[in-house]
């Protein structure tokens, strides 16, 4: 039967029970108003009837008025009307005749339904059927037992807590006193492994950590109850009795929280500890009833492991990637000093990527840990087709690895060249712009000692960037302890890390030269004004630090918006070259100019085999000579 139509059959009994329980009320009422008026009546008239009319008559019918039959049925169903015609006692002979004499089949006068209530009246004094019984219920106008008195005190206490229950700092306090005995370990709480812990989702652990609560409480309990059965034990008079009502407590208390693991949670080798010392004390006899529910378990793995499931949600990079350690079997000590040599810059950059694996597991039913090589490579076709290039590609393999282990397969290897021969690597600019646009704009912002604070900030950062050729990251690391002002020129030692730093590589050392001949754009000048300028509203080391009210530190996404803003001012077009571009212009403005490309390598921050500015830094500038000049000067020759 479907549930809705089962729900409805059961309010419609429900209601039937509820009108008939109604009816027979009703009956009993008007079943003992009739019989005391018919009684008393009956006895008046027998003995009138007898002093006038000593010989025996037939029975006559005793008409009831309107207002009596009107009073009659006011309360009466429909279906059970009362008898408007009453049966007049005989002379000579007693009620129960009459009222017998009266139902025998002579008798046509009286309604058919007077006979029908009458029976169900008799039927309510014998008491109801047992089916009917059945269902009502128990009646819960039963008494309910008790045991006998307990100790007064006592039972006010034990009064008090079933109803308003235990204070923190109380429970606290007796969880404290009554500890689990040494020798009774098993009755404490079971701890779930760290390994499982890691991988379980957060709404998990917390259910978890609710039930370890209660077992701890349930422990405490217990571990009292063991101080009385003990302190009974070693009584000379003891109650055997209670001795096993108490046993019986602790047993059923432990089998309620026992811990439940579902059967994805407690397959493989390291799961919750649930195996305690409690459960290997089982019979022999109760091992072939374990065994076979065991068999019953796993026969029905595949069902339960395939049921829905509410979409889990993404726990974050840094989670997935401690879970991935601890199935590859790295010590739990050791995961966080691992998870160190991974910057927050590359945190972000693999985030996506985690979120996309993540994704795509969930939606093929992929354990994300232990994917097949066909797996793998049909997430990275995914992130082809979605538009992306090689570089994207290169970054999702190296995110997923982290996670599952080295990617060396053939197959994995063989589809990132093909990668790269459908869409390589290529430079973000074809040209870059010429620097000295930049710097014509920059000598125009001068004295520095008149401009204002922020167009004086905006120079500083540029000039920097131009000078020095390195990422806006390392110029947002500059300390002022850091600096070190020498008659012709200022080092700057940047002790942070920053993206290139590497174990065996120096740490970046800055030189800012001055520039007598256009003080106006020397950087080393530029910077002192800029440190004069700050030093009354600085209230941090760092060397850049907001124009704007508090004048906290500014991160490398501010510095990168004052040189955009420079650069837009300076007449370059910002739509096509970003902050970071002025690597790209310092760079190939000195290679034009002559020097050295090893010298460009160390002063930018590049390795020296490093190939880097030759491949994707090395850019022709764009000119402002019109190369249409020629074309146009065949049109006008004759």
């Amino acid at each position: 039967m479907p549930k809705r139509r089962h729900e409805n059959a059961i309010e419609y009994l429900a209601s039937k029970l509820k009108k008939l329980e109604k009816k027979m009320k009703r009956s009993r009422k008007r079943r003992s108003l009739s019989e005391s008026s018919s009684s008393t009546s009956s006895s008046s008239e027998s003995s009138s009837a007898s002093s006038r009319n000593p010989s025996p008559a037939p029975p006559t019918m005793l008409a009831l008025s309107d207002q009596d039959h009107h009073n009659a049925t006011a309360t009466m169903e429909p279906d059970h009307t009362a008898p408007l015609l009453v049966p007049e006692p005989v002379a000579g002979t007693s009620a129960s005749e009459t009222i017998r004499t009266s139902q025998e089949p002579e008798t046509t006068n009286f309604p058919q339904e007077n006979t029908g209530m009458e029976q169900s009246s008799g039927n309510l004094d014998t008491g109801l059927d047992p089916d009917i019984l059945d269902i009502l219920g128990t009646d819960p106008s039963a008494v309910m037992e008790y045991g006998p008195n307990i100790n007064e005190e006592l039972a006010s206490r034990l009064n008090y807590l079933a109803t308003s229950g235990l204070d923190k700092d109380s429970r606290k306090e007796l969880m404290q006193k009554y500890l689990v005995p040494i020798n009774c370990k098993n009755i404490s709480a079971p701890q779930l492994n760290p390994e499982i812990k890691a991988a379980t989702p957060e709404y998990v652990q917390k259910r978890d950590k609710s039930i370890e609560f209660h077992q701890k409480e349930i422990a405490a309990a217990i571990a009292c109850i063991g101080q009385i059965m003990t302190t009974q034990i070693n009584n000379s008079t003891r109650d055997n009795e209670l001795l096993k009502s108490l046993m019986d407590v602790k047993t059923q208390t432990r089998q309620e929280f026992k811990p439940q693991v579902g059967p994805r949670e407690s397959s493989g080798g390291a799961g919750p500890s649930t195996s305690t010392a409690a459960d290997s004390s089982s019979s022999d006899d109760e091992l072939p009833a374990t065994a076979a529910a065991a068999a019953a378990v796993e026969h029905a793995r595949p069902l339960l492991d395939h049921r829905e499931h509410p979409p889990q949600p993404y726990p974050g990079g840094r989670d997935l990637i401690r879970a991935g350690f601890l199935r590859r079997d790295v010590p739990l000590a050791a995961i966080d000093i691992m998870l160190a040599s991974l910057s927050e810059n590359t945190m972000k950059q693999y985030d996506s990527c985690f979120k996309k694996w993540f994704t795509f597991c969930n939606d093929y039913k992929i354990d994300m840990y232990t994917p097949t090589v066909p797996n793998i490579i049909q997430f990275l076709t995914n992130v082809l087709n979605s538009g992306n290039q090689y570089q994207t590609i290169n970054c999702h393999r190296a995110a997923v690895s982290l996670l599952v282990g080295p990617l060396d397969d053939d197959l994995i290897t063989r589809f990132c060249k093909g990668v790269y021969k459908l869409r390589p690597p290529l430079p973000r600019y074809n040209m870059t712009w010429d620097a000295n646009t930049v710097l014509d704009y920059l000598s125009s912002l001068y004295p520095n000692d008149e401009i204002t604070l922020d167009k004086i900030s905006k120079k500083c950062v540029t000039l920097l960037a131009l000078v020095t050729g390195h990422r806006v990251q390392t110029l947002s690391k500059i300390k002022i302890d850091n600096l070190v002002i020498l008659h012709k020129q200022i080092v700057i030692k940047i002790p942070d890390l920053i993206k290139t730093s590497r174990p065996g590589s120096n740490q970046p050392t800055l030189h800012l030269p001055y520039f007598e001949n256009r003080v106006s754009i020397c950087p080393a000048h530029t910077l002192n004004s800029y440190i004069n300028k700050t030093k009354e509203i600085r209230k941090s080391n760092n060397l850049f630090i907001s124009f704007r009210s508090p004048h906290k530190p500014v991160c490398s996404q501010t510095l990168s918006r004052w040189i955009k803003s420079t650069l837009q001012d300076s007449g370059i077009d910002v739509s096509i070259f970003s902050a970071h571009s002025t690597r790209h212009a310092a760079t190939s403005l000195a290679h034009r100019d002559g020097v050295n490309i090893d010298l460009i390598r160390k002063t930018a921050g590049w390795s020296g085999n490093s190939t880097v500015f030759a491949q994707f830094y090395n850019r022709p500038v764009v000119s402002n000579e019109d190369y249409t000049l020629f074309a146009r000067t065949l049109s006008s020759s004759r």
